[in-house]
């Protein structure tokens, strides 16, 4: 996946992350990751207040992103 990297949006809330990772947030396939960023305040592009996710558009450019383990 790292390759999509810059096809990625964020939220702020891992509830919505995870929800769009495990299918129940988009009606998707359970095939979904979770990855967790530390972003500065120059990264985000784009903030989407629509439906309540906490959603960025990042500047993914020199961001360390790593995979971390969903809820169970």
């Amino acid at each position: 996946m790292h390759e999509r990297r810059a096809d990625w949006s964020w939220t702020t809330r891992r509830a919505v992350a995870e929800g769009y990772a495990t299918g129940t947030g988009a009606r998707r396939p359970t095939t979904g990751r979770l990855y967790r960023t530390v972003a500065p305040p120059s990264a985000p592009l784009a903030h989407n207040t629509r439906r309540g996710e906490g959603e960025y558009v990042l500047n993914t450019d020199g961001l360390t992103i790593a995979e971390v383990p969903l809820t169970p």
